[in-house]
């Protein structure tokens, strides 16, 4: 897992060179920035200060000598595309992309400001970049996702619960235009332990409550793809999984520390204290 700090300096490092030549039109340089969750969202709070982070840690102060333009998609792909157009529109001399809707939004809208893009799934593979070496055109940045971990966690998943014989692979298709990079990985690797691979496309809470009560009349677990719509159900996710007893595994430590988890934790230890 990277930490905060390497997240905000290398990401920083990254932005400074290209709006340093950048020609700005005040001496303030400006950066545009596409997240894919909503503003009051943890985790979100978390990347955005570790950019301004970064940033200070190099020499640059919001407010002095950069300006950043925030926009937060909320997982909504009309908001996505609304706010790659504004974020374009001001001319900034560098575009941050959160995310893989957001990196393709913001390529859709321009050619020629530099975009680098944080946590993106296979970026080759979804042409963002031309090869991980020599990323060419507008478009770099780093990713911490790559589709083959999927047989990792697929082999978690049967070790926490050996009975398990079907995987309900959670996503929203509207914001994981990816998934079928990690379900033919995961349907290859399933084929060798005898467990059926489904995916399990979902929009909203009562879908994914229908998703999980399946699960729990066919001995199954739950996988949860990396996207903005599961981050921002991730609660939901989390205390159906616990309601229905079905074993899951998430993208991110962040589910693991999400307030569910620490509500069915302390009512697994009360029972266990009180003899139950």
């Amino acid at each position: 897992m990277i930490s905060r700090r390497a997240f905000a300096v290398f990401t920083a490092s990254v932005l400074v060179p290209v709006a340093a030549f950048a020609q700005s039109r005040d001496g303030v340089r400006r950066v545009g920035v596409l997240m894919p969750n909503s503003a009051a969202d943890p985790s979100m709070q978390h990347r955005a200060a570790a950019l301004i982070e970064g940033f200070a840690a190099l020499g640059w102060r919001e407010g002095n000598d950069i300006r950043i333009e925030w926009r937060w998609a909320a997982g909504d792909p009309i908001l996505f595309e609304r706010y790659a157009g504004e974020l374009v529109g001001s001319s900034p001399e560098v575009l941050v992309a959160g995310g893989s809707l957001a990196t393709k939004r913001l390529q859709s809208h321009t050619k020629t400001i530099p975009i680098v893009f944080v946590h993106v799934t296979d970026p080759v593979g979804q042409g963002f970049v031309g090869s991980m070496v020599r990323p060419g055109g507008n478009i770099t940045g780093f990713t911490i996702y790559d589709p083959p971990m999927a047989g990792k966690w697929l082999e978690l998943l049967t070790e926490i619960s050996p009975r398990v014989d079907a995987v309900a692979v959670l996503f929203n298709p509207e914001t994981t235009p990816y998934a079928s990079l990690y379900l033919d990985v995961l349907r290859n690797n399933a084929s060798a332990s005898a467990v059926a691979v489904e995916p399990a496309p979902c929009h909203d809470d009562a879908e994914i409550e229908a998703v999980v009560a399946r699960l729990a009349q066919a001995r199954g677990g739950l996988m949860v793809l990396p996207n903005a719509f599961s981050d921002l159900h991730r609660d939901a996710i989390i205390s159906l999984a616990a309601r229905y007893h079905r074993p899951a595994v998430y993208p991110d430590r962040h589910f693991t520390r999400s307030r569910w988890i620490d509500v069915v934790w302390r009512r697994t230890v009360g029972s266990l204290s009180a003899g139950g």
